[in-house]
């Protein structure tokens, strides 16, 4: 393990994360973390913009752009990768000299901040990786992936390696771990990775086995929310707050009401972030008008923060027994909706959801992500799984980093960790075609293994068509508009005909790293007519 030890030409792995991201290099024997120009291991996922700036540097990421952001919310973005699924997203900043972004550019600009930190920390020129990658979540759709890498193509960031998924190297992090504790040892456990950060929320199950010659995951299933993290907590402590002290922000202008919104998101994220460790916390504020005065101060109960947070407590522990029972780790029972799960932590609080994981087969929960450190999230994989198997040792918030760092050791050197790495997929999101009515026609459905193969038979409905677009999407939604586009397929040269009277087979054949394979063959009375093939990248 004592390869790629160059500091000056390491190999590198980048968390981007929702509300804080990471960068790790490989040492020669393991992760290491490095420490950014603020003096912490993450950084803010924060960009404030610089309208007036003439030294070139507009763009300011981190700590001192989130500060400046509570002062001037229209000139700063926070959590920017909720929003990768539109590239022409326009995001404008600024007042004076207002200018359009899109969630490529600003990702690229925290790509490009990390990179930097790390460089600076050597004499000009000589720091460069020889190859990185970058994280996403397994949820992450299509397009989602491809905006990430070519945020990190806009960054200039050297020798990308590849995309990895956040859990992948979560459990990385955790398969190091093991070869460290366990050396030569063949090694079998059922992990659920519980990945619940600032703006994202990943679950993913894997049979894990280590050999004396390989480390293989085997992906058994993945759930998740792309819209549920520690934002959306900060938000209903807010609007609890906002009911509970009579805030009014009545006869503010606009800037003046994103201020106040700012600095109440602010110190219900640190309230979030005390009552990890507390009862109560006593939170306090000036510049926000409540019905005693401009001065907010407040105790802020861990019963109060429960009842903010209830509806996503439900929707966690409802989206891990759907996926445990999908994986089969729980024993099959009565269907249990999300209503029933609300009700059984509010009357019988989160130890009532013991009895619909009695039996369960996992033998070690990984917590990954800041919010995974909330009292009611650890408490409720307890109550899941057990104590025991609540994997606590390594730091939530830098799992995915490290884990990160070694998959880049291991696509540079696949002799770096004395094993071969074996990973099996399957995929997060159904894939299909659109199809009459703008309805979604599913073809490789979700939480299928990889690689996998699936073919229908589509027929036209208009009369003497000579060619048509196939458009291929991802998601679970019967509408194909509220799905991910991922790519078009053009079918040319068609016999025309009647309606309905020719066939046009659509083969997707699906590769284990995600490339999809369109294939299209048109028939008529059993003969081909034609046949075209064209890939899609989708991982």
């Amino acid at each position: 393990m004592g390869l790629l030890s160059d500091p000056e030409h390491p190999v590198l792995g980048i968390d981007l994360g929702t509300t804080f991201s990471a960068i790790a290099r490989w040492d020669g024997l393991g992760p290491e973390v490095y420490v950014g120009l603020e003096g912490t291991y993450t950084t803010q996922s924060v960009v404030y913009y610089q309208e007036d700036c003439e030294d070139g540097d507009e763009y300011v990421v981190g700590e001192l752009a989130y500060q400046q952001t509570l002062i001037e919310p229209q000139n700063g973005i926070i959590g920017v990768k909720r929003l990768m699924d539109n590239r022409d997203y326009a995001i404008v900043l600024g007042e004076t000299k207002p200018k359009s972004h899109n969630p490529v550019q600003i990702s690229s600009e925290i790509l490009r901040r990390l990179y930097k930190d790390v460089a600076e920390k050597f004499p000009g020129g000589k720091f460069k990786a020889k190859g990185l990658v970058v994280t996403v979540p397994y949820y992450f759709r299509a397009n989602q992936r491809k905006n990430t890498r070519e945020a990190a193509e806009a960054a200039g960031l050297p020798n990308v390696l590849g995309i990895v998924d956040e859990p992948v190297a979560a459990s990385l992090s955790y398969a190091f771990d093991m070869l460290k504790n366990n050396g030569q040892k063949d090694h079998h456990e059922k992990i659920l990775v519980f990945d619940l950060g600032g703006g994202t929320f990943d679950l993913t199950v894997f049979d894990y086995r280590q050999t004396a010659d390989m480390l293989r995951f085997e992906v058994l299933g993945v759930g998740g929310d792309d819209r549920l993290g520690g934002m959306d907590f900060d938000r209903c402590i807010a609007d609890y707050l906002i009911s509970k002290e009579g805030i009014e922000l009545k006869g503010f202008n606009d800037k003046e009401k994103r201020r106040c919104e700012e600095k109440l998101l602010k110190i219900a994220r640190k309230g979030k972030e005390a009552l990890a460790a507390t009862k109560s916390y006593q939170l306090s504020q000036d510049g926000i008008p409540t019905r005693k005065g401009s001065f907010l101060s407040t105790r802020l109960t861990q019963d109060e923060l429960q009842a903010c947070i209830l509806d996503y407590l439900a929707e966690v522990a409802d989206i891990v027994l759907q996926t445990c029972m999908f994986c089969n780790v729980i024993p099959a029972r009565r269907v249990v909706d999300r209503k029933e799960i609300k009700e059984t932590i509010a009357t019988r609080g989160i130890d009532g959801l013991r009895d619909y994981f009695a039996d369960h087969k996992i033998t070690r929960v990984v917590r990954v992500g800041g919010s995974s450190k909330m009292l009611f999230f650890r408490r409720l994989l307890e109550a899941m799984f057990g104590a025991d198997k609540v994997y606590s040792s390594r730091n939530p918030d830098l799992a995915v980093v490290e884990g990160a760092a070694i998959y880049a050791a291991y696509l540079y050197d696949p002799e770096v960790l004395g094993r071969k790495v074996e990973i099996i997929h399957r995929n997060s999101h159904a894939f299909g075609v659109a199809v009459k009515g703008g309805h979604f026609s599913p073809l490789i459905g979700r939480n299928v293994p990889l690689p996998a193969n699936a073919q229908k038979c589509y027929t036209p409905v208009v009369d003497n068509i000579t060619e048509l677009e196939i458009k291929v999407y991802q998601g679970e939604s019967d509408l194909a508009k509220d799905n991910a586009h991922v790519g078009t397929v053009h079918v040319r040269g068609l016999p025309p005909r009647p309606a309905r009277t020719l066939d046009i087979w659509i083969t997707f054949d699906m590769n284990s790293e995600g490339l999809l394979m369109v294939t299209t063959e048109v028939k008529e009375k059993n003969q081909t007519l034609s046949l075209d093939v064209k890939p899609l990248e989708t991982r």
